[in-house]
């Protein structure tokens, strides 16, 4: 009895602390969203907070607005180049890394994750000098050039460790039957990884569709993304508090939308993971 008593006050406290942790994430969302529902005189108003009347008026500003349209597309542009990119050069460098030996594997390794522990804010004055000297600054391309370099090291690492659980066994089978390296790659170990493929790009694509400070600094005008646009709404005359909260909300969505769609790959990647640490 004394025992079952220890398991339950564990498993309350567990349960306790899980609520707590989502109320701390959902309450500002929640907060967010009320604000982008609310007339500007509401917005802020203590008595206002529950008690108020909705509208979308917020909403349609920010899609009939083409600055916000158009940055949302920069973005869509810039994080899915970003991510074809990443994946690309990743994905068989992580398989190479995980299959095929070499005596600088481990190294190589190491000095990946380090490159990638290293603050992203050390490059922002390298990369903006030879960007103005290449011509970038102001490109999609260009930025889509910095997301890579970062993310680039988080697809290495993290397909190195599914093509790790899938066996060994499966290369030397398939090498006996003449299967080429190529062929063991993409119609082997591609498919059986796909759980970490769906993780891997989603996390890849979320970092770079909420990056700010490159974006900040190697953008302007027309190029600017979607978390640098929302900013610029915010100027010396006042602050459409709805039309920010509205602008962030939207951008929100397209990323809850592909996580909804995507769940239970998320959930197998996620598992794999802890699965092999």
């Amino acid at each position: 009895m004394e025992y079952k008593s220890v398991a339950y006050i564990k498993k309350a406290v567990l349960i306790m602390i899980t609520i707590g942790g989502l109320f701390a994430i959902l309450i500002p969302l929640i907060w967010l969203f009320l604000i982008s529902i609310k007339s500007p005189l509401e917005a802020f108003r203590p008595e206002s907070f529950w008690v108020f009347t909705p509208t979308f008026r917020n909403y349609f500003d920010a899609i009939s607005n083409p600055s916000i349209r158009r940055y949302f597309v920069n973005s869509f542009v810039v994080a899915s180049l970003s991510l074809a990119i990443s994946m690309i050069i990743g994905v068989p460098a992580a398989f190479a890394f995980s299959k095929l030996k070499s005596r600088f594997k481990n190294f190589l390794l190491v000095y990946i994750v380090l490159a990638r522990m290293i603050p992203p804010m050390i490059f922002i004055i390298p990369y903006f000098i030879l960007y103005q000297r290449l011509n970038l600054i102001n490109t999609r391309i260009g930025l889509a050039v910095v997301y890579t370099n970062f993310n680039v090291a988080l697809v290495v690492w993290s397909m190195w460790t599914f093509f790790n659980e899938v066996p060994q066994d499966l290369l030397e089978v398939a090498r006996i039957d003449g299967a080429s390296i190529y062929q063991i790659f993409y119609k082997i170990f591609l498919p059986l990884s796909a759980p970490g493929l769906t993780t891997t790009a989603i996390i890849c694509f979320l970092m770079s569709w909420n990056e700010f400070l490159f974006a900040l600094i190697l953008t302007r005008g027309a190029t600017k993304t979607i978390p640098v646009g929302i900013i610029d709404l915010i100027s010396y005359e006042g602050v459409n508090w709805g039309l920010v909260s509205s602008g962030a909300i939207l951008m929100l969505l397209p990323m809850l939308l592909f996580a909804h769609l995507s769940r239970k790959y998320i959930v197998k990647g996620l598992l794999g993971g802890a699965l092999k640490g």
